[in-house]
Order: C-alpha cells, then structure tokens, then sequence
C-alpha cells in the first residue's frame, strides 16, 4: 500500500529553509517600514504646509502651523502633530473665533524637529511667502538610521531632501 505524505527529515528541512529565510528577511522588511514610514510623515507634513500655503493665499489673511497644545497655544513640540490654522493676529497661536483648517494627529515614534530661529509655528502670509521664516522640518526614527528633512524657504516654498547621507544625526 502507497501512502502520500512527507517523511519526518523531509519536514524538518522545509522547517530550517523556512527559519533561514526568515532569520534573513525580518532586519530588511522592518527597514523597509521605517522607511516608509520616516518618507509617509514627511509627504504628510509637507501637503499639510502646502494646503497651508495654499490657504493663505485664497482667504488673503496670514495661516499658521504648529504642534498644538491642548490649551490651544503653539509649542516647539512637533512631534504632537501639526494643527493649521487661520490666523488673522498672526500672534502664532488658536484663538477662539480662527478657523481650525486642518490637524494632522499622529504620535510619531521618532522626533520631528522645526529648525528655526522662530521654533514654536511656521506662518504664512496672504502673498504665499512665510513670515520672515525659513528652516527645515527633520524627521528621525528612533534609531536615527532614516532621516527625512523638509526645507521651507521664505518663498513658501517646500523642497523634500532625503538623501540621508546629507542630514548628519546631529540635527535629529
């Protein structure tokens, strides 16, 4: 009688490749999702700034962004999330009456630093440009092995570098 099925040895080798190939591919499938997720926070940060952008252009009034405290003022943590908003006193935090226009919530698990000399919220103004400001947005994992920067010109305009090899670790 001819019975169908896989011998014991047979088994345990299938069971060590499967070992193997994983063992293998682990360390590079969870590089590849800090890295999706280092270019996916700095794509989201950089539309937001950009419908900000847009936003004060089209109301003709000054827009703020920042990371938003509960108590509604702008702080230097960025990492909170962005919270854009009108705001017509440009005094660079959410007074009762602005219009909130969009919240970007997201606990990241890394840092989000706004490289500035005007650290606590980046401001737009009716003519598209930034308010005297320029700097750049760095995002690092945890381990500081993917960094992502977002440049703002003064122009208002918004240039994505993530050539790794130019952000030292020590703007992380």
């Amino acid at each position: 009688m001819h019975q169908n099925g896989f011998t014991l040895v047979e088994l345990m080798v299938v069971v060590a490749i499967a070992i193997m190939v994983t063992t293998i591919g682990i360390p590079s499938y969870s590089a590849m999702i800090a890295d999706i997720r280092s270019r996916s926070v700095i794509y989201r940060l950089s539309n937001t700034l950009m419908k900000a952008r847009n936003e004060a252009v089209v109301h003709q009034t000054f827009v703020s962004s920042c990371g938003l405290m509960a108590d509604n003022r702008c702080t230097s943590n960025w990492h909170l999330g962005v919270t854009t908003f009108i705001d017509p006193n440009h005094n660079g935090q959410l007074d009762s009456g602005e219009t909130l226009l969009q919240e970007f919530r997201q606990e990241l698990s890394g840092s989000l630093r706004w490289r500035n000399s005007a650290p606590r919220y980046l401001q737009f103004a009716a003519n598209g440009r930034t308010r005297f400001q320029n700097g750049s947005f760095v995002y690092c994992d945890p381990e500081k092995k993917h960094r992502r920067k977002l440049v703002v010109y003064r122009q208002g305009r918004i240039r994505i570098e993530s050539d790794q090899d130019k952000i030292p670790v020590s703007e992380c």
